[in-house]
């Protein structure tokens, strides 16, 4: 039975439903993170949601506490350090990050490292040269990589040193039946609200779709740098916060369309979030986002105003026979299809 210890920062949302599935294929896993609240909200509740769920399906859980000069960080990480030393893992897969705790923890296993991001998104503010050279010691460790789409494998490979990349998809949490299309036509943008998302492309082009499709309504929700570019008109809804997953739920069951017109992107959670409903999503030609678009009428070059106007009102209408053939597309992308692909990567590093 193969052993994984998982450790990460950010990504709880992604590590938890990954963690569950490596679980359903039979590894014994044994997770390490740090408490931070950031990618909720602060919202303490929905983090600790996410880390019984991992607990509730048999996966031991190391919580490294407090900031990151603090002598309770020095404790949780000693107590973690300790704790995979005598469970003895076969292999770390972590998700990049900077954190000191979380690369002292693990060293001394053969590491593989998920890169989320191969090139940084632009208008990301730089680290200071701490963080840039924790950055670079994972990836000296790493003795594998793994990538979101076949796309961000090619842009990697030519600084990955010889070494093994795996393209793995974002897994999917399938809901049980695609979502029924909602009476109200409306276009939803969902997430962080960042520079490379385009949200400036989308708002444009939806005065091209409001001249066709007066009724449509446009629901913008999430937080960021790029909230300014989201105006005041009577056909936008906008929920200019941090969304909690609860109303992540309600904003999809009510989306005709999801839209993700990223003019720089690698992989989309929220196009995965969109897929696992039968949402059909509309995305541009950036990373492996159309790998996630069964149809080339829902891939759209990157910044063109026009041909994302064009494409949404394609789709407006469509049918339940789109929404089961993204269904369908999804159910081939659980978190247990991606298990499986991550054991039998963990087992072909480890036999060579």
């Amino acid at each position: 039975m193969t052993r994984v210890l998982l450790t990460f920062d950010w990504f709880l949302k992604y590590t938890a439903e990954q963690a569950v599935g490596l679980r359903a294929n039979g590894a014994e896993v044994l997770v390490v993170c740090r408490d931070h609240l950031g990618e909720f909200g602060g919202d303490r509740a929905e983090w600790a949601t996410l880390i019984e769920m991992m607990r509730s399906a048999g996966v031991e859980v190391h919580v490294i506490e407090g900031r990151v000069s603090s002598l309770r960080a020095l404790r949780t990480a000693a107590a973690a350090r300790r704790r995979i030393g005598s469970w003895k893992p076969d292999i770390v897969h972590v998700h990049e990050n900077l954190d000191p705790w979380l690369l002292l923890v693990s060293r001394g296993v053969p590491l593989v490292e998920t890169i989320h991001d191969v090139q940084p998104h632009p208008g990301h503010p730089e680290h200071d040269i701490v963080r840039r050279n924790i950055g670079r010691a994972w990836r000296r460790l790493a003795k594998a990589y793994i990538v979101h789409g076949e796309k961000l494998r090619v842009d990697l490979r030519s600084r990955a040193g010889g070494r093994p990349i795996a393209v793995i998809p974002i897994g999917v949490k399938a809901a049980p039946a695609p979502d029924p299309i909602p009476e109200q036509q409306t276009i939803l943008f969902l997430g962080r609200l960042e520079p490379y998302k385009g949200l400036h492309v989308l708002v444009e082009a939806m005065q091209e779709v409001w001249r066709a499709r007066p009724d449509v309504v446009l629901v913008v929700a999430g937080r960021g740098p790029s909230a300014a570019e989201v105006p005041e008109h009577p056909k936008i809804r906008r929920l200019l916060r941090y969304v909690s997953e609860e109303e992540v739920d309600r904003l999809l069951a009510q989306a005709t369309l999801v839209a993700a017109p990223y003019i720089e992107a690698s992989q989309s959670a929220v196009v995965s979030l969109a897929v696992a409903r039968g949402i059909p999503t509309v995305v541009t030609d950036q990373g492996s986002l159309a790998e996630l678009a069964p149809d080339p009428s829902l891939v759209v070059p990157a910044g063109d105003v026009s041909a994302l106007a064009e494409s949404l009102l394609a789709h407006l209408d469509h049918g339940p026979e789109l929404r089961a053939r993204v269904y369908e597309m999804a159910c081939g992308l659980s978190w247990t299809v991606v298990g499986k692909m991550s054991i039998a990567f963990y087992d072909e590093l480890r036999e060579g």
